[in-house]
């Protein structure tokens, strides 16, 4: 039998289409229940009396004797007897009963019990996993929260950065504002002053010129105080500045003459620059530094610091220009911003 579930698909089928299978579960169970002493002779025997009876009627009991076969009644005969307790012979007794009363109750009540615990374990799996997505989703509502929460926080300080921008920029224009007007109103004071000096200077010279003119023991001692102006203007741009201080000297005219701005919009300190000391710069830096375009420093090495800082304070004209003097002298340390 074993060897047919290996075998071919064809002989399978052989087999299945004639029957062989039942055949032999005849044969072999009369062999079996009837063990006779010439099993072939038996085993002849009952195939002719299947090939007489035909495949059809063919049953596993056949080759059996009637006398060996099971006693069994069927149940309208004689179960009733045994089911009312009638027959003698009966084979289910109280003892009997009992028990497959208590066997059925045993599995009725394991099988209602596993209902039960199944019940309540699926049960309890749905509450956990409930609990679970609920967890989940407050997690899920925090984290949507925080993340609102931080969207409208960033839009706030770039809001708040924009503005601080835009407020920081319209102050830088305010403080520029004040800082060039305060700068505009010292330059228009200063200028102011300088006006009246040399009104001032004009006026005493005038009343020098009247006091001249009429005074009989005032003498000249050079042809040259005859000149003009502009004559003698033009003469004072060609002299050094010792010279031109001691012009000054001559009378209160000359004096008046070297007070002229034109005279000062150039500064040659060049030609004194084994003179000029810091102190002479200064002073007339501040005195002049309005009307100074050009600044004449080749040579002059001896300058330090305090002659470049009067320079480059306020309020002061522009000056154009400074001449001739190198970087790598001793002041470059301390005055690195000038650019000469």
């Amino acid at each position: 039998m074993a060897a047919l579930m290996t075998a071919s698909p064809e002989l399978r089928a052989y087999f299945s289409r004639h029957d062989l299978l039942d055949v032999y579960e005849v044969l072999l169970c009369g062999i079996i229940a009837m063990r006779p002493e010439d099993p072939l002779t038996f085993l002849e025997e009952k195939l002719r009396e299947i090939m007489e009876k035909g495949l059809d009627a063919v049953l596993w009991c056949m080759s059996i004797d009637l006398s060996l076969h099971p006693k069994l009644k069927r149940i309208s005969e004689t179960y009733l007897n045994t089911v009312f307790g009638l027959d003698g012979e009966q084979l289910v007794t109280e003892e009997l009963c009992a028990k497959a009363r208590g066997f059925y109750s045993r599995n009725l009540m394991k099988l209602y019990f596993g209902g039960w615990m199944r019940y309540n374990l699926q049960k309890k799996n749905k509450r956990k996993k409930a609990k679970q997505k609920m967890a989940l989703a407050v997690v899920h509502y925090n984290v949507h929260i925080l993340r609102v929460i931080i969207q409208k926080w960033n839009m706030w300080v770039q809001i708040d950065k924009e503005k601080m921008a835009l407020a920081t920029k319209r102050l830088q224009q305010i403080l520029n504002k004040i800082y060039l007007n305060a700068v505009v109103k010292a330059w228009h004071a200063e200028a102011h002053s300088s006006l009246k000096t040399k009104a001032y200077f004009e006026s005493l010279a005038k009343e020098s010129q009247e006091g001249c003119l009429e005074s009989s023991d005032l003498t000249v001692g050079h042809k040259i105080s005859h000149l003009p102006e502009k004559a003698l203007l033009q003469v004072f741009h060609y002299v050094n500045l010792v010279d031109l201080a001691r012009c000054a000297q001559v009378s209160q005219t000359w004096m008046l003459l070297t007070q002229s701005s034109s005279l000062w919009s150039h500064i040659n300190f060049s030609s004194v620059k084994h003179k000029v000391q810091d102190q002479v710069v200064v002073n007339i830096l501040q005195k002049w530094r309005l009307y100074v375009l050009r600044l004449n420093l080749r040579g002059c090495y001896s300058l330090r610091w305090p002659s470049f800082k009067s320079i480059t304070n306020k309020p002061c004209r522009a000056v154009c220009s400074v001449i001739g003097y190198r970087c790598d002298e001793p002041f470059h340390s301390e005055f690195p911003k000038l650019q000469l």
